[in-house]
């Protein structure tokens, strides 16, 4: 048995004409007082145009046709977006939803689901030894120094890490820097397993950036979702399924 996940991925500037055609406010208070404390730009856009993205996203999985702006967010802190009211009835929805540097990635699903973005930085890292350190066990720590140059380690990492943050949002829990180290992703469930996850990848604008969506239990099916009026990002690897597990 497969967790099915509706996946969406766009930029910043393809969901920011439908804020448009909202025909009043329409974030909700929780939302708005997250908002107001965002003193950067750039973030605070990525975080609006994420919100209208979910919306559209929940329109899109439900077929509800009259309006994106009609669904009612609850924003709790440091937690997944939760469906608060709509002008809809239907099976309970799980949301998660992650932004970096104007692209925003959106998961969907009847069951718990975690999801991370992240681009690839424009240079290395200057201190990944210290990363490493922090987040790879020791095998994962080991495989990432046999690459042959920083920009591949890099691509690596940064991979890594959106699994391991898809996992910790999966849990709800935030992350946990005494764990990071301890798990390691492997390619095949065995005994012992924490989470399944999917990892895949994609370009934006000639920019790089790996997706990985966390489902716990069973094995992720992505669906790619296409919103009408909204320039989707297609992502150029298919997730692959991976595991978290606790490294011996």
């Amino acid at each position: 048995m497969e967790q099915g996940v509706d996946l969406v991925v766009a930029s910043v500037e393809a969901v920011w004409p439908q804020l448009r055609q909202a025909p009043g406010p329409w974030l909700a208070a929780g939302e708005a007082r997250r908002l107001e404390r965002i003193a950067d730009a750039g973030r605070a856009r990525e975080f609006v145009a994420s919100r209208c993205l979910m919306r559209l996203l929940l329109s899109a999985h439900t077929g509800y046709d009259r309006g994106w702006w009609h669904w009612v967010l609850d924003a709790p802190e440091n937690a997944t977006p939760m469906v608060q009211a709509c002008r809809i009835d239907g099976a309970q929805l799980h949301l998660n939803l992650s932004h970096s540097q104007g692209l925003l990635a959106c998961a969907l699903s009847h069951h718990a689901v975690g999801v991370d973005l992240e681009v690839q930085r424009g240079r290395p890292r200057r201190d990944l030894a210290g990363l490493m350190d922090l987040v790879c066990s020791p095998k994962e720590r080991s495989s990432l120094l046999e690459l042959p140059d920083d920009a591949a380690r890099q691509r690596a990492f940064t991979q890594l890490w959106t699994l391991k943050e898809s996992y910790f949002k999966w849990r709800g829990t935030g992350l946990d820097l005494a764990c990071l180290p301890k798990l390691c992703s492997r390619g095949e469930r065995q005994g012992g397993a924490l989470a399944c996850c999917a990892s895949g990848s994609g370009d934006w604008a000639g920019r790089a950036y790996d997706v990985a969506i966390c489902t716990g239990d069973l094995p992720v099916k992505v669906r790619a979702v296409a919103l009408a009026g909204v320039k989707i990002q297609e992502l150029g690897q298919s997730p692959s399924n991976l595991m978290l597990e606790y490294e011996a």
